[in-house]
């Protein structure tokens, strides 16, 4: 299986110490050279670039060779969205509304975090309670209402 992330979903699991059921579920992720950046800049938490500085075996960087620039969308979507094309990939990881609007118009299969860890919880591999406390103490974005459908449904 091919998935290729964008680094919103990196980034959530590596602060939810949880980036290992990527592993589990796909074998192996692809991370557009941007999104390595990304992950790798100055700003980002130190448990990510603690992550980044010790890159598991099972994530692979890829350049895109061509990056479809009529995106309006930050360079890291852009390049996840060319390169998910560019390997035809089974999966594209992202989270942002408006690439993953973009990425399903392109005919992409799409998940989020959150679609991440459902899949995870559904497989035994991890508690969705303590997974979305976790990411809860995250700056990550959901509606109550939404997070309380998903513990609902799960």
């Amino acid at each position: 299986m091919i998935v290729v992330s964008d680094t919103t979903p990196i980034n959530y699991l590596v602060l939810i110490n949880e980036t290992e059921i990527l592993q589990k579920l796909f074998g192996k992720v692809i991370l557009p050279e941007s999104v390595w950046k990304e992950l790798n800049d100055l700003g980002s938490p130190d448990e990510v670039l603690d992550w980044v500085e010790n890159l598991p075996a099972w994530v692979e960087i890829r350049t895109a060779k061509v990056i479809d620039q009529t995106l309006n969308l930050d360079r890291g979507e852009q390049e996840a969205i060319s390169l998910a094309k560019e390997l035809n990939a089974d999966l594209l990881l992202i989270d942002d509304r408006k690439a993953r609007n973009i990425a399903i118009e392109r005919g992409f299969n799409i998940a989020g975090t959150i679609n991440i860890l459902e899949i995870a919880h559904k497989r035994n591999l991890l508690d969705i309670n303590i997974a979305f406390k976790a990411l809860q103490e995250t700056n990550f974005r959901i509606s109550p209402n939404l997070l309380q459908k998903i513990l609902d449904r799960n």
